[in-house]
């Protein structure tokens, strides 16, 4: 299912807008681009990209980030970002 819903998602897109152009029936390409949209927004490739269980799940080194700990780095380094603050503090 993963591999066919990015085809989905494009033959969607295409659909619409060949219904849209060359049928000149506006409305209803819309109608199927913006369902290829909301699929695409939907589908995991877009919104699977976070930690799966939130922010507690996985090995040692992923839990949630210790707000001390990242105050303490950044001002340690102050070029670092605070994803670099909060991998680094992990990490350790």
């Amino acid at each position: 299912m993963k591999k066919l819903l990015p085809i989905a998602i494009l033959v969607l897109a295409a659909a619409g807008i060949t219904v849209g152009v060359v049928f000149s029936n506006l409305l209803t390409g819309l109608a199927w681009v913006a369902l290829a949209l909301g699929l695409w927004a939907y589908s995991a490739t877009t919104a699977g990209r976070a930690t799966p269980g939130g922010a507690n799940a996985g090995p040692t080194g992923t839990g949630p980030a210790n707000a001390a700990k990242v105050c303490q780095y950044r001002e340690e380094h102050p070029d670092a970002t605070i994803m670099d603050a909060v991998r680094a503090t992990r990490a350790g």
